[in-house]
């Protein structure tokens, strides 16, 4: 009678693969495992120098952003350095000329006159006051050279934000009198339209870069005064 088989023995041939079974998986785990461990290292070197990347690209975006700050600001000072060279030479050649400006600091010349534009912003009638104490009016325009010079002023003195330009609005020395149903300067004499023309009936007038605009008198705005050279006549 055959002896019977322990239980949880191994049959002698299946044991044998058992075993080599096992052994097979340990191969392949110790085979695998320094690969496993090669492409780790190599992640990690990537990630690290996938940061630096970034860093370097961040810092060169900001020195690129401050460098074209730096010459947006540097192209205003020539322009409007142009806009005086260009203006005295202009004189120059009609016999009017001047060797140096005869306006005080802060104060743009052309021909005899002497343009100052505010730093902060007024409605229409504080800008009247505001122009006053510095022995000077609203802006009037009296020849279409002087309008394209103060329109090449404004130009050259605006501001660039977020790398666009920006325009901003100057009150002028005009404003609608219901009383004689016109345009009238500060100075009353009526205004002629042989240099822009306006359609409006009501409000104050407004320069902005090149166009000339009608609002609300009591809207705000930077203003731009005028007087004579302190050797000009008027």
């Amino acid at each position: 009678m055959p002896a019977k088989r322990k239980r949880g023995a191994r049959v002698p041939g299946i044991s044998i693969l058992f075993e080599a079974r096992e052994v097979g998986e340990q191969l392949d785990t110790r085979a695998l495992s320094p690969k496993v461990s090669i492409w780790r290292h190599i992640a990690m070197v990537l990630g690290f120098l996938f940061l630096i990347l970034l860093g370097v690209l961040i810092f060169t975006a900001y020195w690129v952003y401050r460098l074209s700050e730096e010459s947006e600001k540097s192209l205003e000072a020539v322009d409007l350095e142009n806009i005086h060279l260009v203006d005295m030479l202009q004189q120059l050649v009609s016999g009017l000329g001047y060797k140096c400006s005869t306006c005080e600091l802060a104060w743009n010349q052309w021909s005899r006159h002497c343009y100052f534009q505010s730093e902060k912003q007024m409605t229409w009638q504080q800008g009247l006051k505001f122009c006053l104490k510095k022995d000077a009016s609203l802006l009037k325009v009296s020849k279409m050279q002087e309008l394209q010079f103060v329109q090449r002023m404004l130009t050259a003195t605006s501001k660039v934000y977020a790398g666009e330009r920006v325009f901003a609005n100057y009150w002028i020395g005009l404003m609608y009198h219901q009383d004689v149903k016109g345009w009238v300067w500060t100075d009353g004499t009526t205004f002629s339209s042989n240099i822009f023309k306006l359609q409006a009936t009501e409000g104050c007038v407004y320069f902005k870069k090149d166009t000339i605009n009608v609002q609300s008198c009591t809207r705000w705005n930077y203003v731009i005064c005028k007087k004579a050279s302190r050797f000009g006549l008027d």
